[in-house]
This record gives C-alpha cells, structure tokens and sequence, in this order.
C-alpha cells in the first residue's frame, strides 16, 4: 500500500470524518462490547489496542484519517473536562 495522496480537499475532509466516527467506535464500542457479552476484561484491553493500532495505521496510508481520530480524543477530554467542572461547581454549591 501508498500513502493517500489526495486530490480534493473534500477528501481529506472525508477522511477526517470517517476518523472521527471509526475511532470512538473502535476505542469504546469493541472493549464495552467485549465486556459486557465476554466478560473477559484482557479482551477488552485488546480492543483498545485495536483503537490504537488504528491510529498507527491510519497515520501511515490515511494521515487525514488518523487526524480525525485525535481530534476525537481531543473532542471527548474537553467534553470531560466541562462535564467534571460543571459537577464539581453543582455539587460543592449550597443549593439543595
């Protein structure tokens, strides 16, 4: 296989996206599943080196792809960031 050399910027904004969507499923989806339906939980490590195995290949042929996917990390540490301010600030107020 070549590097992915692409023509379009459409392309490369198509790869980002598939990226973006192949990741989450690849990092949370498979070791959930495996968890939940296996209950092996060195399994469910394995799928997560799926995730990450991913990335390395994507960043090989597909390098929009494996952007993608860590904008999607980028994308779920600051959703979690927020989400633990927002409960730290709601749940150390006087409100009750």
């Amino acid at each position: 296989m070549k590097r992915k050399v692409y023509s379009s910027r459409a392309e490369k904004q198509g790869d980002f996206w598939v990226g973006f969507v192949v990741f989450p499923i690849l990092a949370v989806g498979v070791p959930a599943v495996l968890v939940n339906f296996v209950h092996d939980s060195n399994l469910a490590a394995g799928g997560s080196i799926l995730a990450l195995v991913f990335l390395i290949v994507a960043g090989v042929y597909r390098p929009w792809m494996a952007i993608g996917g860590l904008g999607c990390i980028g994308a779920l540490i600051a959703v979690g960031l927020l989400v633990s301010i927002f409960l730290a600030v709601v749940c150390s107020s006087g409100f009750r």
